[in-house]
């Protein structure tokens, strides 16, 4: 189902995304403000990716059809749901050999509790979030699963799931261009995940840590 009222073409009020900009080299964040800092970063690179020329010409090639400039709701989800996948295994690649699992699963509660906010102040209902957060899970799931086996097979799955909710493709464009967009969208994870990562791999956190949380992390 596809949140029917929320404008793809705004992302959150830029007062409340700039609030989470970053504070600069060294400068430690508690694990609430790392979740702001994350979200603010997929909506950047989120809508920087759907004003490139050359993306939206990858989309289309790839099977997503466009009306006014903006790709049909449910492929925009999708593109979205990869996108904070990708920011998702920066911080466990980033964080995971130096903290306890259940502190990264605190700061991936905070970044995903962010993002469903956001979703809200953009006019998605909680039922649509909800659905949102159930399809979430399970892209995370088949995304893990892909990545371990390579950046193309992740890809190729992410380049399935846009052109099953994005219509019909170019005529005579369906191999190629799915190929093309499995290498191009295995590249652009790549590109968000791995500065992300190193990153985070020299961040310092402030401020108490809880554990003990016992439901797994959003979504």
């Amino acid at each position: 189902m596809p949140m029917a009222h929320r404008s793809w073409n705004t992302g959150p009020d830029p007062g409340i995304a700039a609030a989470w900009g970053d504070p600069g080299p060294g400068v430690p964040m508690t694990a609430p403000e790392l979740g702001g800092h994350l979200a603010h970063m997929v909506w950047e690179d989120f809508g920087g990716a759907l004003s490139d020329p050359t993306i939206l010409r990858l989309l289309a090639l790839a099977g997503v059809e466009f009306g006014d400039g903006l790709p049909p709701e449910r492929a925009a989800d999708e593109f979205l749901i990869l996108h904070l996948w990708a920011h998702t295994r920066a911080v466990q690649l980033g964080l995971g050999d130096r903290m306890d699992p259940l502190e990264v699963r605190y700061i991936l509660d905070a970044f995903h509790e962010e993002i469903f906010r956001d979703l809200e102040r953009l006019g998605s209902s909680p039922g649509e979030i909800a659905i949102f957060e159930q399809r979430a899970a399970s892209r995370y799931r088949e995304y893990h699963a892909a990545a371990e086996h390579s950046d193309l097979a992740l890809g190729a799955a992410a380049a399935l799931h846009l052109r099953e909710q994005g219509g019909a493709g170019l005529p005579g464009t369906e191999g190629p261009a799915r190929d093309l967009m499995a290498r191009f969208l295995a590249r652009h994870v790549r590109e968000i995940a791995q500065p992300l990562s190193d990153f985070l791999t020299d961040l310092h956190l402030a401020g108490p840590m809880p554990t003990g949380r016992d439901r797994p992390a959003r979504p």
